[in-house]
């Protein structure tokens, strides 16, 4: 009895078997036009989203002026493709007016900053 008992495998044990039955949901990818709305930071500050495409220039004081943009809704209104395969979205408030002084546009990655609810999609 002891020896057959050790030839069959273990069962994995589910701790919590009514979130093994959830299926995960991907987010939506974000396209041309669509309305979206600025979540909660992934961070200390916004990592995915950003003033310029400047990166080398990029402050501290940069990333400290975008924690006020949670909740606002914008619109993509372009999508560009890095060298390196990366993909920004362009977005713009729906208005028209600035998010800031004259920063009327802002660059979101567009699958790292939905992965990390930086960005939901408005429906």
């Amino acid at each position: 009895m002891g020896r057959n008992s050790m030839k069959r495998k273990k069962e994995r044990t589910v701790l919590f078997p009514e979130f093994e039955q959830m299926e995960k949901v991907s987010p939506r990818e974000v396209m041309m036009g669509m309305l979206i709305k600025i979540g909660r930071p992934s961070n200390r500050y916004f990592q995915y989203i950003y003033r310029s495409l400047d990166f080398f220039n990029l402050k501290l004081s940069d990333l400290k002026h975008l924690i006020p943009l949670q909740g606002t809704k914008a619109k993509v209104i372009g999508l560009i493709q890095m060298v390196n395969g990366d993909e920004i979205a362009i977005i713009a408030k729906r208005d028209g007016t600035p998010f800031f002084s004259h920063y009327k546009r802002l660059f979101v990655d567009r699958k790292l900053a939905l992965e990390k609810e930086e960005i939901t999609i408005a429906d």
